[in-house]
């Protein structure tokens, strides 16, 4: 058992040290014409992902991290089905959309610091983003849900999150200094987010500091984001959709973009394209039954295709959950000796949900 904290305190160096170049994302929300459209660039170590849609209806408590004990876990029902893209398997997610078109992705921020243990339960940073996804469908109820819950105390890397939904509001939600910050309306009048903080990213645009238009510096890809926006404010003349993938594209940070997701969240569709396979696929989440009696999906995002991938889903099992999250920890290099033991009660923890009608 030594020898496994060992591992995580490793793990949580590791974290620590990686460069800013791997942990590059970047997020916008439009609002055009009544239309509202959420994009996200992934940028990481890893390609490989999956797409989980996720059931309303079941029954579900937070993981435990093993050994550490500040403060009891969350337990909730689903409300809303979803369609969310993971990389560290079920339930852990790096965002997705409901089915009430709530749209919540994270990116890292070092700067992060989660609150203190108190008497609020407790949940993991990505878990996060699967519960409030199965809970609620306006960003204001996400903000005021956050007296009820809290995430693990040092949990790292640090995280920030952009929230959309469909009334048009959005909000960048941070944890500094254990104090949740919020910005949203006036107090962000851009709707975009990368890797520093809304603060110093604002800050930076409006003191009309240059910054490269190269490479992988979060201020760059936020100056980038804010200057299409603005652009396409004034002059929409190409489909919102279509322009949110040049967003990304402009965005993007060669090697480390590893997939690119727009969400029409009217619609409830959603498009992607990987590094590796570049046509756009589209998932339209209407057409999946979200009821806790059917089958949770599961899709691999490497294609080789393009258009609707709806038929392609196939049925979620525990083994290729074990291997997506071992293909994960084994690809990253300082999470590859994490114990074994460790990766399969991980990709176990979905079998406690239960259906809760």
């Amino acid at each position: 058992m030594k020898l496994f904290f060992k591992m995580i305190l490793f793990t949580i160096i590791g974290l620590l040290c990686l460069t800013s170049v791997s942990l590059s994302c970047t997020t916008f929300f439009i609002e055009h014409d009544g239309q509202f459209v959420f994009g996200k660039n992934y940028d990481w170590q890893l390609e490989r992902g999956v797409v989980f849609i996720n059931k309303r209806g079941l029954a579900k408590t937070a993981m435990p991290e093993p050994g550490r004990v500040d403060g009891p876990y969350a337990s909730w029902t689903s409300k809303y089905g979803s369609v969310t893209f993971n990389q560290y398997g079920r339930e852990f997610p790096m965002g997705g959309m409901n089915e009430a078109g709530l749209v919540i992705h994270m990116m890292a921020l070092h700067k992060t610091a989660f609150p203190v243990p108190d008497e609020r339960p407790v949940i993991k940073e990505l878990q996060w983003i699967q519960f409030h996804l199965d809970s609620f469908e306006t960003v204001d109820q996400v903000i005021e849900n956050q007296s009820n819950i809290r995430i693990l105390f040092n949990e790292k890397p640090g995280l920030h999150y952009l929230a959309a939904d469909r009334t048009g509001n959005c909000a960048a939600i941070e944890f500094l200094n254990g104090k949740l910050v919020v910005h949203k309306g006036k107090d962000l009048p851009i709707k975009a987010l990368t890797n520093s903080t809304y603060d110093n990213s604002l800050a930076y645009i409006k003191a009309g500091l240059k910054v490269p238009m190269s490479g992988s510096s979060s201020l760059r890809r936020f100056k980038t984001v804010s200057k299409m926006l603005n652009q396409f404010e004034k002059d929409p003349t190409d489909a919102v959709v279509n322009y949110s993938f040049d967003i990304l594209d402009a965005a993007a940070t060669p090697g480390y973009t590893q997939w690119s997701i727009v969400y029409d969240m009217n619609a409830l569709n959603i498009y992607f394209k990987t590094q590796t396979y570049q046509k756009i696929k589209k998932v339209d989440l209407k057409e999946f039954g979200l009821g806790c009696r059917d089958h949770v999906k599961m899709l691999n995002m490497k294609m080789d295709t393009e258009g609707s991938v709806n038929r392609q889903f196939l049925p979620y099992s525990k083994e290729s959950n074990y291997h997506l999250i071992r293909d994960a920890f084994k690809g990253t290099n300082f999470l590859q000796n994490v114990p074994d033991f460790y990766l399969k009660k991980r990709a176990a923890h979905p079998d406690s949900h239960f259906c809760g009608d």
